[in-house]
């Protein structure tokens, strides 16, 4: 009776962790594209994968979020301007939450660590550099744009987090010699 009992446990675990890190669930469909949604699902329950490629579709956004900035013909440039900077947002919340859903586990988080204190801090930097321009674009976004900061300051206090404990798992510390 225990082994069933064990067996359902670890079936349930087993679909619960599907889903915790996200293996089958991708952000709202207009965040993502069609080929961005099938690689989010690629990923299966790969974090650092999907820590990866959510970084990457951040990067992207926010690149074309710049572009459109400083296009002058922009079409709705508000709702465009409001959208891609959405999209970023869902991106990096996704990046933390996986970091998050996955920190208690036994998985090596290092490669995604690495990446995401690599690229992180410049996202928010870009932010940061265009709300301080104070233009007119910055006044149409900034409640969205204000919203993709928190989130950018949330993932990288998130993957400092990861940091440590993933050193507390990982440090050796090897006995002195006195």
């Amino acid at each position: 009776r225990k082994t069933n009992v064990k067996k359902v446990v670890v079936l349930l675990v087993l679909l619960g962790l599907g889903t915790a890190t996200g293996g089958g669930q991708v952000p709202r469909k207009e965040d993502l594209t069609d080929e961005e949604q099938d690689l989010i699902r690629a990923t299966g329950l790969d974090p650092v994968a999907r820590i990866k490629l959510f970084l990457k579709f951040a990067a992207d956004r926010l690149q074309k979020f710049q572009a459109a900035a400083a296009s002058s013909e922009t079409r709705d440039r508000s709702a465009t301007l409001n959208d891609l900077l959405s999209a970023y947002s869902s991106c990096v919340d996704e990046t933390t939450d996986t970091f998050d859903l996955n920190l208690g586990r036994r998985i090596d988080l290092r490669k995604a660590i690495q990446v995401a204190r690599q690229q992180l801090p410049g996202f928010l930097a870009q932010l940061e550099e265009f709300k301080q321009r104070g233009t007119s674009d910055a006044e149409l976004v900034r409640d969205t744009l204000e919203d993709s900061i928190i989130a950018t300051q949330e993932a990288i206090a998130q993957v400092d987090t990861a940091a440590v404990a993933v050193g507390a798992r990982t440090t050796i510390v090897m006995p002195s010699t006195v």
